[in-house]
C-alpha cells in the first residue's frame, strides 16, 4: 500500500496553484501532470477545521470544484468555464493534516458542457465521491484580481 491516492506516483513533480481569489484563501492546492492525466493534492491545515476538528466539508467542496473544473477547461480548450451542477457525497471524515487527492475523469465533453467525475481520497481511503457539469463560457466577466496560471500548465 502507498501513502497517497495516486499509486505509485510519489515522485510528482507537485506544483502549488497561486490565486488571489477565493482559491488562494482556500488552500493551498496543488496539481501535477501524471502519464494518466491530471492530479490535484490538498493538504490539510488547522485553518481548514470545523468545530468537531476534522475538515469542513466546504473546503472539500472548493477543492473539488477547482480540480474538476480546471481539467474540465483544459478538456475542452476553454479560456473559461463555469461549474453549472456539483455533486458531493461525504464518504469519511478527514482528519486536520491529512492529505487529500483526485484524479478529475471527463465523463463526456460536448461543444459547450463537460461532464466530470471524481474520488476524492486520502491515501487508499476514499473520503467523497463528487460528479458535475461544467459549461464554456464566452463573455467571460472582468474580475478585479487575476488567478496566476504561469508555471503549471493549463490547469488552473
Amino acid at each position: 500500500m502507498t501513502d497517497n491516492a495516486l499509486g505509485d506516483d510519489t515522485d510528482l513533480a507537485w506544483t502549488m496553484i497561486e490565486d488571489d481569489g477565493f482559491v488562494g484563501l482556500a488552500g493551498p492546492f496543488h496539481f501535477a501532470e501524471t502519464p494518466q492525466g491530471p492530479a490535484f493534492r490538498f493538504q490539510t491545515l488547522r485553518k481548514h477545521r470545523n468545530r468537531n476538528d476534522f475538515l469542513q466539508g466546504g473546503a472539500l467542496v472548493t477543492f473539488a470544484d477547482r480540480a474538476l473544473g480546471a481539467t474540465a477547461r483544459a478538456s475542452i480548450e476553454a479560456s473559461s468555464t463555469v461549474t453549472v451542477q456539483l455533486n458531493v457525497q461525504f464518504i469519511d471524515a478527514v482528519r486536520i493534516g491529512e492529505t487529500v487527492e483526485v484524479r478529475p475523469q471527463v465523463v463526456r465533453a460536448t461543444k459547450s458542457l463537460v461532464f466530470m467525475s471524481g474520488t476524492l481520497k486520502v491515501g487508499e481511503r476514499t473520503v467523497a465521491a463528487v460528479n458535475g457539469v461544467w459549461k464554456r463560457i464566452t463573455d467571460r466577466p472582468r474580475a478585479t484580481g487575476k488567478a496566476t496560471t504561469e508555471g503549471f500548465g493549463k490547469y488552473t
